[in-house]
């Protein structure tokens, strides 16, 4: 067994309850890191750290949508290993948009040219990363898609482990497979 600890990272507009099927699946404690969507990714990531540190060895880290952008933009000197389920790896051009609508700093950090973007591509994964990518879309989105996001910007990261699985991006954190996959990552491994 590896890291004994995971914390978990809720998407936008969710909360850690979102986490509740899946973190049963799994034979470690975990902790959850909550904020709101109005609060900066930045300063999440940073909250992020702080729990990090606290806990004192390693852990791993499991982040659903923008969780899974926040765990890989975490500091990963005490990091064992990391999850992203259907995470924004390139972010979203509708974000250009909408960051004109609102001034929420969601909005400019999923811009795909957003400076926590460009820190996230510019530096190498060090750590093992499985980056599980739901492909189970809308039909009249014309690309390959989950609902929600692309599967383009599931995978727009060099050096995750990608797997695809025909689940929609909330399926994700529901469904065995996803599951055994974490599982089998984190423990088996």
């Amino acid at each position: 067994m590896r890291a004994d600890t995971i914390i978990y990272v809720h998407g936008a507009g969710a909360s850690a309850h979102s986490f509740t099927w899946l973190s049963s699946q799994l034979p470690a404690s975990g902790r959850m890191l909550a904020y709101e969507v109005n609060d900066d990714p930045e300063e999440v990531v940073q909250r992020l750290n702080t729990e990090i540190a606290s806990i004192g060895k390693p852990v791993s880290l499991v982040g659903h949508s923008l969780g899974g952008l926040i765990v890989m933009g975490a500091d990963h000197t005490f990091v064992d290993r990391v999850v992203t389920l259907a995470a924004p790896l390139g972010g979203l051009k509708m974000a250009n948009f909408l960051r004109w609508l609102s001034s929420a700093p969601l909005y400019d950090t999923l811009r795909p040219s957003s400076s926590f973007l460009r820190r996230l591509h510019a530096n190498p994964v060090t750590r093992p990363v499985l980056s599980i990518v739901a492909t189970s879309g809308l039909p009249h989105i014309p690309v390959p898609n989950d609902g929600v996001l692309t599967v383009s910007t599931q995978t727009a990261l060099s050096g995750p482990t990608y797997v695809s699985l025909p689940v929609n991006h909330f399926e994700v954190l529901l469904n065995l497979e996803a599951a055994n996959l974490i599982k089998g990552f984190l423990f088996d491994a």
